[in-house]
């Protein structure tokens, strides 16, 4: 993001309803589940959040979603990335 979002929105809009998994590490575990499924389309979640990045992955084809997020003037150079290898719940698969 070019700023810290306040608030991040996902919507699947695949019609063929392949799942979309939300995530806020690029390598958090799937044997631990650390992920949100959105699995039918146009099902959505709403994160009040403040991260540098979020993590979509298709389970199996390509997914079509849509990403919304409400922005704030916060650079996100300013925050800690908390994506990092090897804290708990992120390892490489």
């Amino acid at each position: 993001f070019p700023a810290l979002p306040r608030s991040i929105t996902v919507i699947n809009k695949d019609a063929a309803n392949d799942d979309l998994r939300i995530r806020f590490a690029s390598q958090a575990k799937d044997a631990g589940q650390h992920y949100i499924t959105l699995d039918t389309q146009n099902s959505s979640v709403t994160f009040n959040v403040r991260t540098r990045s979020i993590f979509l992955q298709a389970t199996g084809a390509a997914v079509d979603f849509e990403l919304v997020a409400e922005l704030t003037g916060i650079a996100t150079n300013l925050v800690p990335d908390f994506n990092i290898v090897n804290w708990p719940g992120i390892t490489l698969n």
